[in-house]
């Protein structure tokens, strides 16, 4: 079975220090969630839990940081009461923050149930990643950015595949602005993706981050997540 986009959800209002996520109501066991958070005032890791009593637990699976920013992607298998329970996202040294979470189906049953994790640092203006190339085939592969300035993202490309679908998109103007935005695409035969690139109405300096999920079939492929942040 192929990986497939089953939803995603954001935080309401403007976040600052905390915000929270409902987890999509379609969630299913085994499904995997993928947070991607952005967040201004410290570096440090924020707290990431939910309300999942007796569920998994969620874990880092990599990030960067600069200045007085800070991006990280985390990750949790679902289990039969995963759905519809309430993620939350805090640290009370930040001054601005934004996250979503994401839900794909068909990933690996083994944890971890990615591999490949790499980062890069861009500078104002160069909004491209170098691209990666997934051991096999079935792939998802996902590119997400986390904006300074709750800048909006209109797409998202590369050489294979070609184009990106949005899973979703946050903007938040508590304290110093800034902004998720994740996107996603099916690879078939495994292929180096090149260049990763985005558009975005204005330059910033950036982190971008990518990793492969691995599909639950024989042949093992990924899935590719990019992160961007000022």
């Amino acid at each position: 079975m192929a990986i497939t986009h089953i939803g995603s959800a954001t935080p309401t209002g403007q976040p600052t220090s905390s915000y929270t996520v409902v987890i999509p109501s379609g969630t299913a066991t085994g499904d995997i969630l993928v947070l991607v958070q952005a967040q201004d005032g410290t570096t440090a890791d924020p707290s990431v839990t939910d309300n999942d009593s007796g569920g998994n637990t969620w874990a880092k699976v990599g990030g960067s940081s600069g200045g007085t920013r800070a991006g990280s992607v985390w990750w949790k298998r679902a289990t039969s009461g995963t759905a519809s329970k309430t993620v939350t996202v805090s640290h009370g040294s930040a001054t601005s923050m934004a996250g979503s979470v994401s839900v794909f189906r068909g990933v690996q049953t083994s944890d971890p149930p990615y591999s490949g994790f790499t980062s890069e640092s861009n500078s104002s203006g160069d909004e491209s990643m170098a691209g990666i190339t997934p051991a096999a085939g079935n792939t998802m592969v996902m590119v997400a950015m986390a904006v300074a300035d709750d800048q909006t993202i209109s797409s998202a490309s590369a050489t294979n595949p070609a184009t990106f679908a949005k899973s979703a998109e946050k903007t938040s103007t508590g304290g110093a602005d800034c902004a998720v935005s994740v996107w996603y695409a099916l690879q078939g035969a495994a292929a180096a993706t090149g260049t990763i690139s985005w558009n975005q109405p204005t330059n910033s300096q950036s982190a971008s981050y990518a990793f492969v999920l691995l599909p639950a079939v024989a042949a093992s492929g990924g899935r590719f997540l990019a992160f961007f942040v000022r």
